[in-house]
């Protein structure tokens, strides 16, 4: 038997579970709710196909272009911008997922008064996406042209309206120089050095013409490849001055194959108690700063990059060699693998010429110095005529104040080698 009091509770919580069920099979009043479909879905775009994107912020547009696989900003000026980051631009876009239906609300209400848009076009197809403010629950109110506004899941409104546009250039100083670089120069004070690369071959111009290590200038150039930004500091910049760079104490200009040219300026020090720099490029608004030990690195003395042999030809291309003093002059002659004494010279030996080849072909002086040959002191030359024979070389021998040999073969770089290193001349010249 039921009592009255339980018959009470039973009939109360029948009551709340009947209430409970209907109003969990009524419509919300709230319009929002999860759809499937994305906004751009009912465009012709493909995320792979965009080539321009146009952003306007605040009022202020930024446009952006892909050439090839590079993208680059081309308004408000021309610069280079990191691959992967247009990328998640791009994808943000085209996975904001529709998250109600139509809003019946002003536009003014909504934020659409605020100038904030982006376009996506692929060259035929175009689309325009006009972003409201935000709202909670990460949404925000977005409308394509012409459309009414739509609640839509808020990823493109973090980064095209709250990420720092600035973080989406390439950090790379000089991106694209390792592929296709063909000169550098550099200016510190009145000091210049340019080198130009031809047919692969890295040659020096300033301040002396002469053949460069070509390890080292491939080392080199990959230091300058991989030269980073620190930071973004100023666009439009008013008063150089405060940077240093009104009157800039050094240049550095790469050139690439199609006769571009960056020239980068190097300003004052970012703050006491550092070395890092702002730097700028001729011609272009922005200023960034540099760490020094990445910065130096553009800086190499010209002597480091030169080559320290004696002679840049292969041994393998001589035919005839002609060894000459103030006292005597003979030449010795290439027959297979043996060299032979011609024209009624001294008697050597054929391994006493393939050492002085050595020597004069092979062996990295001690040091490299950029000045006048000392005529004054020479005691030998030896010239390389080839198979067809032409002259290939001239290595002029001389000797300094310490009894150090001096190598130089017309390009006044004088390679310093030790005492002991020419021995096998005197052999050959006694």
């Amino acid at each position: 038997m039921i009592h009255r009091r339980d018959y009470f509770i039973l009939l109360f919580v029948t009551t709340i579970s009947v209430i409970v069920a209907l109003l969990l099979n009524q419509e919300p009043s709230n319009p929002i709710q999860n759809h499937s479909e994305t906004l751009l879905a009912i465009t012709a775009l493909q995320a792979n196909n965009i080539n321009r994107i146009e952003l306007t912020r605040d009022g202020k547009t930024y446009k952006y272009e892909k050439e090839g696989v590079v993208w680059k900003q081309i308004d408000p000026f021309i610069l280079s911008m990191d691959s992967a980051s247009m990328r998640a631009i791009i994808n943000a876009a085209m996975s904001i997922r529709i998250l109600s239906d139509s809003l019946d609300a002003s536009k003014e209400s909504l934020g659409f008064s605020t100038q904030n848009s982006i376009s996506f076009s692929d060259g035929i197809n175009e689309s325009v996406i006009f972003l409201g403010r935000k709202t909670l629950g990460g949404r925000a109110y977005a409308m394509l042209e012409n459309e009414i506004p739509i609640v839509v899941s808020h990823e493109l409104h973090l980064i095209a309206l709250e990420m720092d546009y600035k973080l989406w250039r390439d950090v790379r100083v000089f991106p694209n120089f390792a592929i296709d670089g063909s000169q550098i120069s550099r200016k510190v004070k009145d000091e210049r050095m340019v080198l130009l690369r031809e047919n692969g071959i890295w040659t020096m111009q300033e301040p002396v013409p002469t053949r460069v290590n070509q390890r080292l200038l491939t080392e080199w150039v990959g230091k300058i490849a991989a030269a980073q930004v620190t930071a973004f500091v100023a666009d439009y910049p008013e008063d150089l001055s405060l940077f240093g760079l009104q009157f800039p104490s050094a240049q550095f200009t790469v050139q690439s194959a199609d006769d571009n040219q960056q020239t980068l300026l190097i300003g004052s020090r970012v703050a006491a108690g550092t070395q890092d720099r702002y730097v700028m490029f001729k011609n272009q608004p922005m200023v960034f700063s540099m760490k020094w030990e990445m910065l130096s690195q553009l800086f190499p003395l010209s002597e480091i990059l030169i080559d320290s042999t004696g002679s840049g030809i292969s041994k393998f291309d001589i035919k005839r060699i002609t060894i000459r003093t103030s006292q005597m002059s003979y030449q010795c002659e290439r027959n297979l693998d043996r060299w032979e004494v011609i024209d009624d010279g001294p008697m050597v030996d054929s391994e006493s010429i393939s050492l002085l080849l050595n020597w004069l072909l092979d062996s990295q002086a001690l040091s490299v110095t950029i000045s006048q040959y000392p005529i004054q002191s020479e005691v030998a030359t030896i010239t390389f005529e080839g198979y067809d024979g032409m002259l290939l070389d001239t290595v002029r021998i001389a000797t300094n104040g310490e009894g150090n040999w001096i190598l130089e073969n017309g390009d006044n770089v004088l390679r310093i080698h030790p005492p002991e290193s020419g021995e096998i001349l005197q052999v050959l010249i006694r």
